[in-house]
């Protein structure tokens, strides 16, 4: 204790006997020049970085100190005078690495580790079958900014993305043609290894194929159609058969959708399969066993008219006569006394001659008709026996196809030489006396019965009186005391198809454009429905005994035939007596695609454009963005399609919609998407008073690169800028004197500036003080 005391009054003794006037040395307390500091800058696994920047700068004062680093990762740096340093190093493909270092506890040497930048994606695309999916398109959408990286995958399959940063939260996406994309989100990638991703890609298709051939002998049926029909919607894929009588198609299956096939051609009947469901890359054949028939729509009915010595009757009069309508064609002999109908559409048929003079006017007898058959049928018009066994009356009504009585047709009735008429009256009856050919004696020999027919204007001739369960007879039988009637039925000559057409809500739609088509032909007549949705074909002749079907083919709408249960509407027998009303279900032949475009988060992306691929065939779809942010891309409706939309802006990276869009039935998406637009980097270098350094040069580094890549001259007001950066990174505006000092730190600041992290679309200011360092 006496030795401490002493010491102290020693010390004082000192410092009394300096004199007054002399000013004390406090340069003891003035920051020493350190010794060169020695850094090694290794990555995460190790390995020197060669050729990164090393800036150490110095809290207060705007002077920055800068190296490289050697082959071996290496460099030495003459520090500043200063107690406390902050260290940078920037290097090629990692991350910003800082730190403070104080010399006097951190000592002359120091070893850095520098963290990945970026990391890698690799992986497999495969198809449903395991097989890989060459040239499938690869990319990788950083959330808050967008398409990060994109690649092709190889023969393999296998893709490589290696310039994603690492961090963040991201949504990979994949396409190809004929397959389905598919979208995954991703959280932060690992930069210390390689992430593996594998994909599926499934086929967007699935294939029909098979062969149509002739019902009558079972050869090939060339140029055939072949719809591809979806229930509830309409056709959504079309072939024609080859020369072999081959087809393959394809459509993307939507999710539980039920399927047939449609099959036509000239003069052939039009045929549908029955239902069945598609699924992604499958098959269905029909072949073989499975084949389908085409059966021929029309047949050929001809024969030869001769009298009772068997010699030919020529120029006679001969009608085809189908049950149950009447004479739906008319023609007359040659020269050997034959006829011939082509166009004849199946059905129970009957020809009859007319040969004047004293022969009856003889038939064939009922003939069972298919389509594609030659049908022969020979008449004997032979003279009648006349015998009569007294009086008799025939009466009958004549009414049509409405139940209406018919007032004032003509009623003919012959045998032979022999006629009589007699027309109907406001009831539509008749009555004739005539011989009777039957006796009241059963056991008594009968003579020829009566030819009895109705012909009125607008009503197709018919000598066909009305029978229960049976085909009407050729003749009349009239026996004497008996209740002798012979009632007609008239069916007109023309009929009319009409009907309405709705959308999937039964809301009538005005000027849509509706076709007919006759079976076995093309389409013969289109009208456009009227302001309460009706459509309406007249005229159409009954005698030809077509099928018609009504078909939607404005371009605004899916083509075909849709009932409201979703059933495909067939082609149909034209009915005079109807129901011939037929509402038909129009659905848009558009899909809409919807949304609102933020450009970053607080304003609208007006003039971004938006684009919606289709996975199948690749094809795009595009549309601008108005001025409150919304957009209205319109794409061919196809039902079972998966699409996937992006935006692009000016000065904006390509961003995506997370979600794989499949649309199905619907006429209408939403998907909203965010651009994020390039952002700036402004400020103002000033010199130690404050006052605005013009000239000067600014360089910019960008984290992940080891040298500044940018560079800009402040302008008279000092100010500089540094526009299309991308937002979500960081950067580090730096001003460089003519003598080489540099600077990064703002006017007022004793702390290191951090580095500028810049907001989409934003401008961000940042001012830097450039002076000489004060020297020691």
């Amino acid at each position: 204790m006496r030795k401490l005391i002493a010491l102290l009054l020693g010390l004082l003794f000192l410092v009394s006997s300096v004199p007054a006037a002399a000013a004390a040395d406090l340069s003891f307390l003035q920051p020493a020049a350190a010794a060169p500091l020695r850094i090694t800058l290794i990555s995460t696994n190790g390995t020197p970085l060669p050729d990164a920047e090393i800036q150490v700068l110095t809290p207060g004062l705007p002077g920055i100190t800068a190296a490289r680093t050697d082959q071996r990762g290496q460099a030495t740096i003459a520090l500043p005078p200063g107690h406390t340093f902050w260290i940078r190093a920037w290097a090629d493909g990692h991350a910003l690495t800082e730190r403070a270092y104080v010399p006097a506890s951190d000592g002359p040497a120091l070893t850095l580790t520098a963290e990945p930048y970026t990391a890698v994606i690799t992986g497999v695309v495969r198809d449903e079958r395991g097989l890989p999916v060459p040239q499938a398109t690869i990319q990788l959408f950083r959330a808050g900014y967008g398409l990060e990286a994109t690649a092709r995958t190889n023969d393999l399959g296998v893709y490589s993305l290696s310039t994603a940063r690492a961090g963040g939260e991201y949504t990979l996406q994949a396409h190809a043609d004929r397959h389905r994309p598919v979208s995954q989100e991703m959280g932060g990638l690992d930069p210390r290894r390689r992430n593996q991703v594998d994909l599926t890609l499934p086929s967007a298709l699935a294939r029909i194929t098979g062969e149509v051939v002739s019902g009558v002998n079972g050869a090939p049926v060339s140029d055939a159609t072949v719809e591809l029909l979806l229930a509830d919607w309409g056709p959504v894929a079309s072939v024609r058969t080859d020369r072999s009588g081959y087809f393959s198609l394809s459509a993307p299956p939507a999710e539980g959708g039920v399927y047939q096939l449609r099959l036509s051609r000239y003069d052939h009947e039009t045929i549908t399969t029955g239902t069945f469901t598609l699924e992604d890359g499958g098959w269905i054949d029909f072949s073989g066993a499975d084949r389908l028939v085409l059966n021929r729509l029309y047949a050929v009915v001809a024969g030869r008219v001769f009298d009772g010595n068997a010699e030919p009757l020529k120029k006679v009069e001969v009608h085809l006569q189908r049950a149950g309508l009447g004479t739906v064609q008319v023609a007359r002999t040659d020269e050997e006394g034959r006829f011939s109908f082509s166009e004849v559409t199946g059905g129970t048929y009957r020809v009859r001659a007319f040969p004047g003079g004293t022969l009856v006017r003889a038939d064939s007898g009922w003939l069972e008709v298919a389509g594609g058959q030659t049908v022969s049928a020979n008449i004997v018009a032979s003279s009648p026996d006349t015998y009569g066994h007294g009086l008799a009356i025939l009466s009958g009504t004549v009414k049509n196809h409405l139940d209406e009585p018919v007032a004032g047709a003509v009623v003919r009735v012959n045998r032979g030489s022999q006629n009589w008429t007699a027309r109907t009256d406001e009831e539509g009856r008749y009555d004739l006396s005539l011989q009777a050919n039957i006796p009241d004696d059963p056991t008594g020999s009968r003579s020829t019965g009566y030819h009895v027919s109705v012909q009125v204007d607008g009503y197709l001739y018919t000598d066909q009186p009305v029978t229960d369960g049976e085909n009407p007879p050729s003749l009349v039988d009239v026996r004497r005391g008996s209740n002798n009637t012979a009632d007609f039925v008239l069916q007109p000559e023309r009929a009319t198809i009409a009907g309405r057409v709705v959308d999937d809500r039964g809301e009538p739609l005005a000027g849509v454009k509706v076709g007919l088509r006759e079976e076995g032909r093309s389409k013969i007549a289109e009208t456009e429905t009227d302001a309460a949705g009706r459509y309406q074909f007249a005229n159409l002749p009954v005698a030809r005994q077509s099928r018609y079907l009504p078909v939607i083919l404005d371009p605004g709408y899916v083509g075909g035939s849709v009932a409201p249960d979703g059933t495909q509407r067939e082609p149909q027998v034209l009915t005079p007596a109807g129901p011939n009303h037929l509402v038909l279900v129009a659905r848009p032949a558009e899909t809409r695609f919807l949304g609102l475009v933020q450009a970053g988060d607080d304003r609208p992306a007006e003039g971004a454009e938006v684009t919606v691929l289709r996975s199948s065939d690749g094809s795009a779809f595009t549309g601008a963005v108005g001025a409150d942010g919304s957009y209205d891309v319109r794409v061919p409706a196809m039902p079972g399609e998966a699409y996937l939309v992006r935006v692009a802006g000016e000065n904006a990276a390509l961003n995506a919609a997370a979600e794989v869009v499949r649309p199905g039935t619907g006429f209408g998406v939403q998907a909203n998407l965010t651009t994020h637009v390039h952002a700036s980097i402004v400020g103002r270098v000033v010199g130690p008073d404050g006052s605005p350094l013009s000239g000067i040069r600014v360089v910019l580094y960008t984290e992940g690169q080891s040298a500044a890549d940018r560079v800009a001259f402040t302008d008279n007001e000092g100010i500089y800028r540094f526009n299309h950066l991308v937002p979500g990174r960081r950067y580090a505006p730096v001003a460089v004197d003519s003598s080489g000092v540099r600077s990064a730190t703002a006017p007022g600041e004793v702390v290191i500036t951090p580095l500028v992290g810049l907001p989409s679309g934003e401008t961000v200011w940042a001012d830097i003080r450039l002076d000489v360092p004060a020297a020691p």
